[in-house]
């Protein structure tokens, strides 16, 4: 037997199982919602990066080439020590 929870998913109703089985789904059924929840992270976080390397990449489009240059020069040297973000 089934039920639906709150987004319409079909989920096995755990009350006519028996414990070990009911233990077993439901350890089952969180591994797949933290699965779910990581998966929609990911979504959030490459949408963003996306974002900014297209703003960034937009900023770099509009700077003369000798900002450009600078720019990557800056970027190339070695640091001593680590920069804070």
């Amino acid at each position: 037997m089934t039920s639906q929870d709150d987004s319409g998913v079909e989920r096995p109703d755990m009350r006519t199982m028996p414990d070990p089985q009911a233990a077993r789904v439901r350890s089952e059924m969180l591994e797949l919602d933290g699965a779910l929840a990581v998966s929609r992270l990911l979504q959030v976080l490459v949408l963003k990066l996306r974002d900014q390397h297209d703003d960034a990449s937009s900023q770099l489009d509009k700077m003369s080439q000798n900002d450009r240059t600078q720019i990557f020069h800056f970027a190339a040297r070695p640091v001593s020590r680590p920069i804070p973000l």
